[in-house]
């Protein structure tokens, strides 16, 4: 079977760390597959390394926040204007199925109806909740596009539950794969260690990772944190991951003003995460509407005890006490899971050890991409 892959961006945050745990594990299923990507970046650089055929087209999207909304017509006619030549370097690797990355393109749905191939399209965001962003060109051609698919995939029950009513297509959560069975082993031996504050005397470190912008909740966190400095408590707090420099430098001034500078470490991007999960003894997901949450599951995989808001696809993977402890949205339940965990650090140890183990039942490489696989098999048969 040959797939066709199309991503909406080029950098390795989530979504395209996802795709290529799943084109490797496809590769062990005899599946031949090739990605169109719109801008040269580090995705490129993966893709050249693991000799994946793979096309770099400056298509467009077609979803976009209030105040580039106008712009959508002139998207359209742009990708109008490059499907042509994507359709015939397309036909040429004789696919037998397109894929879609996420929502946010449209051009995967393009190349399906031109060259009446078979199409699948991966849900990984509620888009207006998670980042404000809205169909350019309305709700109705929206929902008409998801409906011409053959199979929708989004990656949690609550992103499923967000789809558009009135679309009849089969819809088969599947919750994304990070890492793969031997190297969860592997972090098993390596993460279930001594913890880093156990290592002279050290605080006990939060950690955040992915973009930093106000939806995913660092300004919640440091505020957080801050009360527990009041209390005397020694923690730390590592923000890996970047965002617009304005709001950065906000958040950096913030922590000056509360006179926390010196416990918030802002480490910048950060290609491997688990190099953030070494230096923490538990890790925060504060975005009130995260689809999925890959940070959450890698943490699982690290041993990590995860602090989550209590919504979107955290409360899905998160059993409050259990794996990890959910919070309600407000700054100082924040706080009380955060000082549960700093005060009680083997309870806290023990919530990350049924982390790892839900993490190896549901978020290995092996099981996500034997579920879409599966999808994707059925379809084209």
């Amino acid at each position: 079977m040959r797939i066709v892959f199309v991503t909406h961006y080029g950098y390795m945050y989530g979504a395209n760390r996802s795709l290529l745990s799943l084109v490797e594990e496809l590769r062990s299923r005899s599946v031949e597959s090739y990605v169109i990507i719109p801008e040269p970046g580090s995705i490129k650089a993966e893709l050249e390394e693991r000799r994946i055929p793979h096309i770099v087209c400056p298509f467009k999207n077609w979803m976009s926040s209030p105040e580039h909304r106008w712009k959508g017509p002139l998207r359209l006619l742009y990708n109008s204007i490059v499907l042509p030549y994507l359709a015939f370097r397309v036909k040429q690797w004789g696919p037998d199925l397109i894929h879609s990355n996420s929502v946010v393109t449209p051009i995967g749905a393009l190349l399906s109806e031109t060259l009446g191939l078979p199409h699948t399209w991966h849900i990984r965001e509620f888009g207006d909740l998670d980042y404000g962003l809205e169909p350019d060109l309305g709700h109705r051609l929206f929902r008409w596009a998801l409906g011409r698919s053959s199979a929708l995939i989004p990656v949690s029950e609550a992103v499923r539950q967000h789809l558009p009513g009135g679309v009849d297509v089969p819809a088969h959560v599947v919750y994304n794969g990070v890492v793969t069975q031997r190297q969860l082993e592997t972090y098993r031996t390596e993460f279930d260690g001594e913890m880093p504050s156990e290592s002279r005397s050290r605080p006990y470190t939060f950690a955040m990772l992915g973009r930093i912008r106000p939806s995913k909740g660092q300004e919640q966190a440091i505020r957080a944190l801050h009360h527990l400095r009041e209390e005397g408590k020694n923690v730390h707090l590592l923000l890996a991951g970047e965002g617009k420099p304005d709001y950065e430098l906000s958040l950096k001034e913030l922590s000056q003003s509360l006179g926390i500078s010196d416990s918030v470490s802002f480490l910048g991007f950060v290609d491997e995460p688990f190099d953030v999960y070494r230096q923490a003894d538990a890790v925060l997901m504060c975005s009130p509407n995260e689809a999925m949450g890959r940070v959450t599951a890698e943490s699982m995989v690290a041993v990590r005890p995860v602090i989550g808001y209590d919504s979107g696809g955290t409360a899905e993977l998160i059993e409050d006490g259990e794996n990890g402890l959910l919070y309600d949205g407000t700054t100082s339940d924040l706080e009380r899971c955060m000082r549960q965990c700093s005060e009680n650090p083997s309870w806290a140890r023990e919530l990350g050890r049924n982390g790892w183990e839900r993490a190896r039942e549901n978020y290995t490489s092996e099981v996500y991409s034997e579920k879409v696989f599966n999808i994707m098999r059925s379809v084209v048969q």
